[in-house]
């Protein structure tokens, strides 16, 4: 059995402190601690007011832990009152972290010591009193104190202090001690407690899960009794009204207990333990040290600032001693205020949240909540960075992610996409994670009807390469927006001569998918086409768009790209290096493709090279390419050059990359009537371990108008149409966005693996000079591993330009820009990267690609 200890003295400012020289720190040695209230202030046998302080021989003050409730004669009253519920505490303080264990559901037992003239109105009040502080907002404001992801004294916390529950106040319970006498000594009690529960006179105590004790015993003394403790004693001056302390028994179980003597008249705690009534008085001083249980419930077994001292001031103490005498009323019951680090002063009552919502809502549209940090004075509370999570009475409602506060938010944050589904009136709530008795629920919300039915469709791929002869698909998938799924009639228009485009089936119920085929003549001209796909439910119409690019089946160097799909082998390429092969697997479009490399190491270049002559009406060149590369770029990459023979100029379409991605698409722009030579080239190291290789596929010649401005940028087509999506997961969602119904989500909720892009090529028009994007990143993993970035790529120089460099965060809403200019092709691409790992999955959204 080990107890703790703590001597306090009277400094020279007659303030208490746990036996501390003014002005010194706690210092890292071995001490022996126990949690209690010292007599302060006026000194019994002295002149009061002589400005005298008690003797300290040789100057000496022992390092202790602070840890019970002072006894003040000075007869000050501090209390808060309505209008100004938090009080200032002294200069600096703040509670810090080192590690140890918090009670993270509170039980409380009442013991009586022996018979005795117990307080009437403490036997009758002390069931109602502990019931109350343990689920009301007394507990909330501690839960600030939870420890989950914390870090302190070289470790993590892993305890949520939350409410007792209805069975948190175990009862009243007089025992018969072995101790008889009226002077009780502290080793006493923690002998006669263990007794008392081993012989089931007391309930057993409770553990959490990770074996850390949850029950409080609150020892209660008769009259003329008196409590010695470490060379201190109760209700005199130098002495204390209360502590608390921790018993390890030798099933390395702690007890935890604390200890009131008697406070009635004629008691030396008569006065000196608080300014209200006798039984306030008792209330106020339980709370104190219930308080410091709980968020430091071992410090009786401390010796340093380290485990098991959990939160602690190194210069005032626990979260009681900081506001000591200051008295508030809480749970319909007088307590003391405690020390809050994010409200900065003593207050009796938790952070809140302001939910704010529309008063009325139509069933299945969207609106935004607005949630506003706010301490317990009703103040705004600027710096909130918890995480908050969110709850309705409506089960099928659509809520914001949890989201975590930081700096922008200066305490308050909007979320959008909110949607309302369960007609009457329903509340929508917030939460602490961390802090879980943090919270606020909105004002009622008249939830109406559903509003008219709507729906949103989108084409994946949007962008289809099929050669002259051949035919190509694309998937068109309708989603329920608002209402009830009804049927959407689909049609298609676009199509250019020598493209037949057809949809099976024709219609289709709201969340179903029909197929688009498009057949390419040998007679159709080469280039790149939009098709336009409407589906029309009653009065709502929604479109999605398909770009086809129609490719030469043959021609040769005089006037385009020979066997550009490599459905021909090697056909019309020009081969080197160490190994370039045709396949016929795991290929863009149709059933070959080009590798160059090998699935087993090769030694060095792996090109393929074909010269051509740019077409009258040629404005740009299309390929796509694959990569598995194991490796670093510094050993083994991809790139793809294009030399313009008639101007003796050459552009990098793809720098020299190492990536196991998707099928992803690049372009660079062509004079008409230029000669061109493209090379598409693999490198390999030969190391054994790592071999690379990538596929080529789907090299055309771009014909036609360019598209002018980007179009969608904002997503409110609901749909992809006019982006090419790539990669592991990419959606249309609509909620969370920064403006409007819609905005892209490249990765998922869930975890993905690798890259997951929207680009889109365009031309900036006459009056523009700047691309704006907004971004908003979920990343709880590190930059290493996960990121977000964005890419734009100047076709008309090859060289691309990173306008977001990779990042991973969890923020707002966050604007990016970049200079471009007017009259210049570019191709922008929006990228989100997973690692797949199933404990982190990162993905971002992105809203608002406008040129100014």
């Amino acid at each position: 059995m080990k107890s703790s200890r703590a001597a306090v003295r009277k400094n020279e400012e007659g303030a208490c402190v746990a036996g501390q020289r003014p002005g010194s720190r706690l210092a890292a040695v071995a001490i022996s601690v126990l949690a209690w209230v010292c007599a302060c202030g006026t000194v019994m046998g002295q002149n009061a007011g002589n400005g005298q302080t008690p003797a300290v021989p040789n100057g000496v003050y022992p390092v202790q832990l602070h840890h019970g409730v002072p006894k003040d004669d000075r007869g000050e009253s501090r209390r808060i009152r309505n209008g100004s519920p938090i009080v200032s505490g002294p200069a600096g303080a703040h509670l810090t972290y080192y590690g140890g264990p918090v009670v993270s559901s509170i039980k409380v037992a009442v013991v009586y010591w022996g018979s005795g003239s117990y307080l009437p109105q403490l036997v009758s009040g002390l069931p109602g009193f502990f019931s109350a502080i343990t689920n009301g907002n007394y507990m909330d404001m501690l839960s600030e104190y939870s420890t989950q992801g914390v870090s302190g004294g070289g470790t993590t916390g892993n305890e949520l202090i939350e409410r007792g529950g209805s069975g948190a106040f175990l009862g009243s319970f007089t025992i018969t001690p072995s101790v008889t006498g009226t002077t009780i000594s502290d080793s006493q009690i923690q002998t006669e407690l263990q007794a008392q529960i081993n012989s089931a006179h007391l309930p057993a105590p409770d553990y959490d899960a990770n074996g850390n004790a949850d029950t409080l015993y609150m020892v209660y003394f008769p009259p003329g009794v008196t409590i010695t403790q470490g060379g201190s004693s109760s209700c005199v001056s130098g002495g204390f009204c209360a502590y608390h302390g921790t018993i390890a028994t030798s099933s390395s179980r702690n007890i935890l207990y604390g200890v009131q003597p008697d406070m009635q008249q004629g008691s030396g705690c008569f006065t000196g333990c608080g300014n209200s009534t006798v039984f306030n008085n008792y209330t106020a001083v339980a709370s104190h040290e219930f308080s410091e249980t709980i968020t430091d419930a071992a410090v009786g077994l401390a010796t340093t600032t380290a485990p098991p001292l959990a939160w602690y001031d190194n210069t005032n103490g626990e979260v009681g001693d900081i506001c000591n005498g200051i008295q508030g009323t809480a749970d319909g019951y007088t307590v003391q205020a405690e020390w809050s680090n994010l409200q900065n002063g003593c207050a009796v009552g938790p952070v809140t949240f302001t939910v704010t919502t529309p008063a009325s809502v139509s069933s299945g549209s969207a609106f935004n909540v607005t949630v506003q940090t706010k301490d317990s004075a009703g103040n705004n509370l600027s710096g909130y960075r918890g995480t908050i999570a969110f709850s309705s009475t409506d089960g099928s409602a659509t809520l914001p992610a949890n989201y975590t506060f930081t700096a922008t938010d200066a305490g308050a944050h909007t979320f959008s996409g909110v949607i309302l589904r369960t007609t009457g009136s329903q509340t929508i709530s917030a939460t602490g994670t961390v802090n879980v008795g943090f919270r606020g629920t909105s004002a009622g919300i008249s939830v109406g009807s559903a509003s008219a039915n709507d729906f949103s469709i989108s084409a994946s791929p949007s962008s289809v390469s099929v050669a002259q002869g051949a035919s190509g698909s694309s998937t068109i998938s309708t989603a329920v927006v608002s209402g009830s799924a009804s049927t959407v009639s689909l049609s298609v228009s676009g199509a250019p001569s020598g493209v037949t485009a057809s949809l099976s089936p024709t219609s289709v119920t709201a969340g179903g998918s029909s197929t688009l085929t498009m057949t390419v003549a040998s007679t159709a001209t080469a280039g790149t086409y939009t098709l336009t796909i409407t589906g029309t439910e009653g009065t709502v119409s929604h479109t999605a768009t398909v770009a086809l690019t129609v490719t030469s089946s043959g021609g040769g160097g005089s006037g385009g790209i020979t066997n550009g799909g490599f459905e021909s082998g090697l056909t019309g390429w020009t081969t080197s290096g160490a190994s370039v092969s045709a396949v016929t697997s795991g290929c863009h479009s149709g059933s070959g493709c080009a590798r160059a490399g090998s699935t087993s190491p090769t030694n060095g270049d792996s090109s393929l090279a074909q010269t051509f002559t740019a077409p009258s009406n040629a404005t740009g060149i299309s390929l796509w390419y694959k990569m598995s590369c194991p490796d670093t770029v510094t050993y083994d990459w991809a790139t793809v050059t294009l030399r313009d023979n008639t101007s003796a100029t050459s552009v990098t379409l793809l720098p020299k990359t190492c990536t196991t991605n998707a099928w992803t698409n690049v372009t660079g722009s062509l004079t008409a009537s230029h000669s061109y030579t493209i090379t598409l080239t693999s490198h390999d190291d030969n190391y054994s371990a790592d071999p690379s290789y990538t596929l080529y596929d789907d090299v055309t010649i771009i014909t036609g108008t360019v598209q002018t401005g980007i179009v969608n940028g904002g997503f409110e087509t609901g749909t992809s149409s006019g982006w090419t999506i790539a990669g592991a997961s990419e959606a249309i969602v609509a909620s969370g966005c920064h403006s409007g119904s819609y905005c892209g989500r490249a990765g998922n909720t869930t975890p993905t693996n690798g890259d997951s892009s929207f680009s889109q090529t365009f031309v900036v028009p006459a009056g523009k000079s700047q691309l704006s994007v907004w971004y908003k990143m979920t990343c709880p993993d590190t930059v290493t591993y996960d990121w977000a970035t964005i890419t734009l790529k100047n076709n008309s120089t090859g060289t691309t330009a990173t306008v977001l460099g990779k990042v991973c965060t969890t923020n707002s809403w966050t604007n990016v820009t970049a200079a471009v200019s007017a009259g210049t092709s570019y191709t922008i691409t929006l990228t989100s990267h997973d690692d797949n790992y199933s404990a982190d999955p990162t993905y971002t959204l992105f809203d608002d690609a406008a040129l100014n």
